[in-house]
Order: structure tokens, then sequence, then C-alpha cells
């Protein structure tokens, strides 16, 4: 038995123009998307003969970009209409190791053996936390001593009494940097999706076996690790 990650919280991206815009809006939050990409194949040490997995890859804005880095890039997301744009891109940039897989990340986990890195870029508050949990587990269980898990995502760090000043922190920079479609996500997601605590994700990592190998706070509501299997 597994949580249901094909219903849809929050945003839906099973919608081909919010999906289509999705690119867009990623750049303007983003920014150099390329170099962020760099970064995260020499924090999750990337070599050509790595299998690495991009759970929750969307329209595959990083995907692509990974796949110079490694062997094969699992690209996996529950939306299809997402994957059918990455399929595009995939086709009409003659690239050749990337998988796309329609499966949200619990069930894509517990269907495999081995893999050497994983990569969840805004992805993983789409699980509540104790399927966050669970997910985890698997990732223990995938991966061999020192491979690596990069997350980044929704994840505060700010004390619990001061959420309405920090979610309208949120709120109000996504609003500078996008449109009225990305202020409503913003919004939905601060009520329907399942974003956690710092000491929350970092101690499931540790009961599974992971050490925090990096963490930057980029703010009180979106931090980037790097987790080491031990």
């Amino acid at each position: 038995m597994l949580f249901d990650e094909k219903r849809p919280v929050g945003a839906n991206f099973l919608d081909l123009e919010r999906a289509r815009k999705w690119d867009q809006r990623s750049a303007k939050l983003e920014g150099n998307h390329t170099e962020k990409a760099r970064h995260i194949a020499d924090q999750l040490k990337l070599t050509d003969k790595y299998t690495v997995a991009d759970l929750g890859c969307g329209s595959g804005f990083f995907t692509i970009e990974i796949a110079q880095y490694c062997n094969k890039v699992h690209a996996v997301d529950i939306s299809p209409v997402m994957l059918n744009i990455l399929d595009e891109k995939i086709k009409s940039n003659g690239i050749t190791n990337i998988a796309c897989s329609n499966k949200g990340i619990l069930e894509f986990l517990s269907g495999h053996d081995h893999l050497d890195a994983l990569v969840l870029q805004l992805s993983f508050h789409h699980l509540p936390d104790f399927w966050k949990a669970v997910a985890i587990h698997h990732m223990a269980r995938l991966l061999n001593q020192g491979a690596r898990v990069f997350l980044s995502d929704v994840i505060y760090s700010f004390p619990v009494s001061e959420y309405k000043t920090h979610f309208k922190e949120m709120v109000d920079h996504l609003s500078s940097r996008g449109d009225d479609g990305l202020t409503t996500d913003a919004q939905k997601h601060l009520l329907e999706e399942y974003s956690t605590f710092d000491w929350i994700i970092e101690g499931m990592f540790e009961k599974c076996g992971f050490r925090v190998a990096a963490k930057t706070v980029n703010s009180s509501t979106h931090c980037d690790y790097v987790f080491e299997r031990e």
C-alpha cells in the first residue's frame, strides 16, 4: 500500500498551458540553471558511469542539463503532460541517455534495486512526512555507502511562532519574480502541500543512515541539501 501520488495537491500540472509555462517560471526563479545543474553534478560527484534519478523532474528543466554528467537519467514525474514536453526536448536535442517514467516518487523508488545518485528539485513537498520517511527508507536501500541525494525544496527554518511573517515574505518574493499564476501556486502550496521543517527532514534522513554533507539556507522557506549515505 502506497500513498496516492497521482492525486493532485496544490498546483495542477496536468494542464498543458500551465505545464508549458513552467520552464519560463523556473528560469525566473533559478536564474542560471546551467550553473546550478553543474553545481548539482559536482555535489553529487557524478561520473559518466552513474545512473541517476531526477524525481519529480517536471518538464526536464534540470534533467536535460544533468544528463550531460552521467551515463543515464531516469526522469520521473506524475504528470504525463510534463513528460511529453520533456520528450520533445529529448528528441529535438538528440539526447539518448534519459528514460522517462510516469510514476510517483514512492512508486519509482520501491520498484528499483540500485541507483548511484538522486535529485529532488522542488518535488519532495508532494509527499506527507510519513511517506517522505518511506521514500528515504527506499533511498537508503538503493544507494551504496558514499552515494548522495541532492534535495532543494520549500523547507522551513524559522520558529513556528513567526510563520505568518515568513509565509508573507515567501509569497511576496515569488510575486516579485513571477506572475499572478505563480503567486496563486505559492498560496496553494502553503495551504495544501506538505513542506516541512529543516530539523524534521534532517532527522528523517539521519534515522535512515544518511548524514548532512552540505546545507544551504537560501531563505527561511527554501533550503538546498546534500545527504550522503553512511
